[in-house]
């Protein structure tokens, strides 16, 4: 299965409709933040690290916001302890943060392996966010191997990020089912992946049914799939 990093918003919530300003924030300061949130979105990570640490403690700037972007750029430039370590501290200083939950999310995922499934566990309660909760589940399944949460992953938030891959691991855990509907099921499941517009999971869903196929001798469907696969991608 593939990993994947929740996505973040980093916008900072400093202009509202039109271009009007929200809060009373220098405009030195939010000048600076935009800037540094440029950097960002242009992976220039140490210049961005740069700018927010020059904006901790300026009057205006929301430290929760700052700290977000922090540990998303350590985490970028995969240095785990430090974004671990960020995370934890919006999480410990800015508990009423709108980033908590996401916080809490990928400190686990950033975090010592021994400790992560207990605390992806724990982002399964009613008041996480769904979208928060439905990638914990799945980050869960990816260390479980455990097809039920794939599904109730999928189940919480259908169109969210994390769907089409929920639907590819789970079906190709089904492959290996010993019921026999059930491995007609995820075949199903596969062969309709494989029209996705997800490229990847498009590709790697119609390569795992047709192994699936030639695995159990249907070799005429299996190649049938394979004429295709070779079409598609040459």
């Amino acid at each position: 299965g593939v990993n994947h990093a929740l996505e973040i918003e980093v916008r900072p919530r400093l202009v509202g409709a039109r271009g009007r300003q929200r809060h009373r924030i220098p405009v030195v300061g939010a000048d600076q933040l935009l800037a540094a949130d440029r950097l960002l979105a242009r992976e220039a990570y140490p210049q961005a690290i740069r700018e927010y640490q020059a904006l901790r403690g300026v009057e205006g700037i929301a430290s929760d916001e700052l700290l977000m972007r922090l540990a998303e750029c350590a985490r970028a430039e995969n240095r785990l302890d430090e974004a671990e370590k960020t995370y934890r501290e919006l999480i410990t200083t800015c508990p009423n943060s709108r980033h908590v939950p996401q916080a809490r999310l990928l400190a686990a995922l950033t975090g010592p392996a021994d400790q992560r499934l207990a605390a992806l566990k724990a982002l399964d309660a009613d008041s996480i966010p769904k979208d928060v909760r439905a990638a914990a589940l799945y980050h869960r399944a990816h260390e479980t191997r455990e097809v039920a949460l794939y599904r109730r992953a999928l189940e919480m938030c259908p169109e969210g990020p994390y769907a089409v891959a929920a639907r590819y691991e789970s079906a190709v855990l089904e492959l290996a089912a010993s019921d026999a509907t059930r491995v007609r099921t995820a075949l199903g499941e596969l062969i309709e992946l494989s029209c996705s517009t997800n490229a990847f999971y498009a590709c790697e869903s119609l390569r795992a049914a047709a192994g699936s196929l030639f695995a159990a001798h249907r070799y005429r469907e299996a190649a049938t799939l394979g004429w295709r696969f070779e079409k598609t991608y040459p």
